[in-house]
């Protein structure tokens, strides 16, 4: 059964291309051909217009969700769900409006639709069940699943976000990128968001206690910043720690990566230990594509972050246990056959969880469900 799907979240779905809901939304919209869509988005961007998808068009799309950036959603919303036979929600919940969850029910409400709503992540705040708006609650941890399902949200599905090895093609193979951007034989990457809690000064002091035969061991720092911060500042922070340890002169700062897969297949392992994953996904896509491109990862082990290391593809380890963090690096660095055993693992375990026609199927089923429950209720 085909469905007119109404896809909305914070922001237009339009560059910059710089949050997991809207690259998620974008990926959704793409790999399902059995529906059409409805969608909010830029004068400018292109879309496959061949399967019938609607398209309204805007000249004003802020990079954040700022009030009139929301209002301006809303207005979609309500513009177009009469004409949808399910509206599609995809929004994260670090810090949610008590308004958002009454314009989505509000909307539904008008045009008598059933809503999906999908949460790439919570963050670490209360869970306020007037936040969760959908019939249907999708998330992609089991932590999460067990924290809404305590606090008494009803009706939560626990998926895989997509990956898809074909969308992950380097444009240069790994020794022609450590040679083209100088990181050696043996670099690890960080990428991230810069922060007190992010995890790259631990980072950066577990560098420091890597064994003297890892000395050239180079740490690729490919960091963005939040809205507030500078960036200039927030790298002055970070050359501090390491000049402070003595391996400032094993660090390289990227200011902006074109190429993510080829970075990442240019490294042997990707570092992500941060305190808190504040709005970043629960499974974040930089570990599920280091994963998927033959690369481990070691990360922090609080959920629901360590449950990102699909098929044991790695390491977890305490935050802020610079020893341990030092030990768990060392020991992949090192050994070039553990690196790609753990790698191969990974890879497995992506297109065993994260096959797209797999979680797009699970999608329909999702769809379905959603409008049992919402032909139930009324």
């Amino acid at each position: 059964m085909s469905r007119r799907i109404l896809m909305s979240g914070s922001l237009p779905l339009a560059a910059p291309w710089n949050g997991a809901d809207k690259n998620l939304a974008k990926l959704l919209i793409e790999l399902d051909t059995a529906n059409q869509f409805i969608i909010h988005t830029s004068a400018d961007e292109k879309w496959d217009d061949t399967r019938g998808n609607w398209f309204d068009r805007s000249r004003h799309t802020a990079a954040m969700p700022t009030a009139r950036q929301k209002l301006r959603s809303f207005g979609f919303l309500l513009r177009h769900v009469r004409s949808a036979d399910l509206l599609h929600l995809v929004a994260s919940l670090e810090r949610p409006s008590p308004l958002t969850g009454l314009f989505i029910r509000c909307a539904a409400q008008i045009g008598r639709v059933p809503v999906v709503h999908t949460i790439p992540s919570v963050g670490d705040g209360m869970i306020e069940r007037r936040n969760f708006p959908g019939d249907i609650s999708v998330v992609f941890s089991e932590h999460t699943r067990d924290r809404l399902e305590r606090q008494g949200i009803k009706n939560v599905v626990r998926v895989y976000p997509p990956i898809s090895e074909h969308r992950l093609v380097p444009s240069a193979e790994p020794h022609v990128v450590r040679s083209r951007m100088g990181l050696g034989e043996r670099p690890v990457l960080c990428a991230t968001h810069y922060g007190p809690a992010s995890g790259i000064a631990e980072i950066i002091q577990a560098f420091a206690a890597l064994p003297a035969e890892l000395d050239d061991v180079v740490l690729v720092l490919a960091n963005r910043t939040r809205p507030g911060q500078d960036r200039l500042v927030e790298e002055r922070r970070m050359m501090y720690v390491a000049r402070e340890v003595g391996v400032e002169h094993r660090l390289r700062v990227l200011e902006h990566v074109a190429d993510i897969p080829e970075l990442i297949r240019a490294c042997i392992v990707t570092v992500l230990v941060p305190g808190t994953l504040a709005s970043k996904m629960d499974l974040p896509l930089i570990v599920l594509e280091s994963l998927a491109l033959g690369r481990p990862a070691i990360v922090a082990d609080h959920p629901p972050l360590c449950e990102a290391l699909l098929g044991h593809a790695g390491c977890a380890v305490s935050y802020r246990n610079i020893t341990q963090l030092a030990e768990a690096i060392a020991g992949i660095v090192s050994d070039p056959e553990r690196a790609m055993s753990l790698g191969l693992q990974g890879q497995r375990a992506i297109r065993e969880f994260c096959d797209p026609l797999r979680v797009i199927d699970t999608y329909q089923g999702i769809y379905r469900r959603a409008t049992i429950i919402r032909g139930s209720v009324e």
